[in-house]
């Protein structure tokens, strides 16, 4: 069945609704605060969420629903700045609108975004969202053409909130870099960078369970990443390497996430740790970090290329990793 981008009024409604509430509910206070945007502001009440970092605050405005996100606490009567805005049109398809709605049946949809980031910001809009968004991408069905759009989150999933708040920060990311010197990872000299919360894993899907599993990817990385930092170790990433350890200007550990264990994504991952590992000055130790399901054979296969495996599982939206401290980094 194609993947296609809803269109239809009501549904569209309907998963608006959805999409709000999950923040509605999921927000521990509610501040009333000026948010501003281009061409004016407005005082609204905003769903700040302290477990996620995130403020939202939802309005419709002229052909869409417009549902703006932010990073900073709000102050009650204050100005805040948008992150983010995750907007759907009301009706049809427009693309000149950030965000869409991709299903390919009622039970699997998607929240994706076109890469419209900008908005009206010199420098800041598609093209440097293209170059350097390290998600997803989705080939869908766009009315009369095809269509490459990055995935959000899905719709239903429990950890929705969290998987769209991964994608908020992500932009914040790729928007510093308008003002940054950020560019290709240059060999054999290592440039180490601080830790970027990220998004997702970096493959093309058609629509499945797979999609919805991989849009936790970052939740993975993140709380991965947290945890080596409490472990006192120095963590960075940059757009080919999901997460490493560097010392004295070294890489000494890559990590490659994964968030399920099929065949394809164990062999992309071993690809992925060899090439962005092969012109180091020095030789990383290399960590796949998987699902607890992976088979204890292929465990021991991946040994013998000299591969460690860190496993996780999830407690309530949050993944465990239970063997960490077993490991030598």
């Amino acid at each position: 069945m194609a993947v296609t981008v809803v269109d239809d009024r009501q549904a569209i409604k309907r998963y608006n609704g959805q999409f709000v509430d999950s923040f509605r509910k999921a927000g521990t206070r509610t501040i009333k605060a000026i948010v501003g945007y281009r061409g004016g502001s407005e005082l609204m009440p905003l769903y700040w969420n302290e477990h996620l970092g995130i403020w939202f605050g939802a309005s419709t405005a002229e052909r869409r629903y417009w549902n703006a996100f932010g990073t900073v606490e709000p102050r009650e009567g204050k100005g805040v700045s948008i992150s983010c805005e995750i907007n759907f049109p009301m009706e049809g398809i427009d693309r000149r609108i950030g965000a869409a709605f991709v299903s390919a049946d009622e039970r699997d949809v998607l929240i994706v975004h076109r890469g419209r980031i900008g908005g009206g910001r010199k420098g800041i809009g598609s093209e440097l969202f293209r170059d350097n968004f390290s998600g997803s991408w989705l080939v869908t069905q766009d009315a009369s053409r095809e269509s490459e759009v990055a995935v959000v989150g899905a719709l239903a999933a429990e950890r929705s909130p969290k998987q769209i708040a991964a994608f908020v920060r992500e932009v914040e990311r790729i928007k510093r870099l308008r003002n940054a010197s950020a560019g290709p990872f240059v060999q054999p000299q290592f440039q180490p960078n601080e830790f970027e919360k990220e998004h997702a894993g970096k493959r093309r899907y058609s629509l499945s369970r797979s999609i919805e599993a991989d849009c936790d990817h970052a939740i993975v990385v993140n709380a991965l990443r947290d945890k080596l930092a409490t472990m006192r170790y120095t963590v960075g990433n940059d757009r080919f390497r999901d997460l490493y350890i560097h010392k004295n200007g070294l890489l000494t550990c890559l990590f490659e996430a994964k968030s399920d264990t099929s065949t394809t994504n164990i062999y992309t991952a071993i690809g992925q740790l060899y090439l962005h590992s092969a012109n180091l000055p020095s030789r990383p130790k290399l960590f796949l970090v998987v699902p607890n399901d992976l088979d204890q054979d292929l465990e021991r296969k991946l040994a013998k290329l000299k591969i460690n495996v860190v496993r996780y599982s999830w407690a309530g939206d949050e993944p465990e990793f239970a063997t960490l401290c077993s490991h030598a980094f």
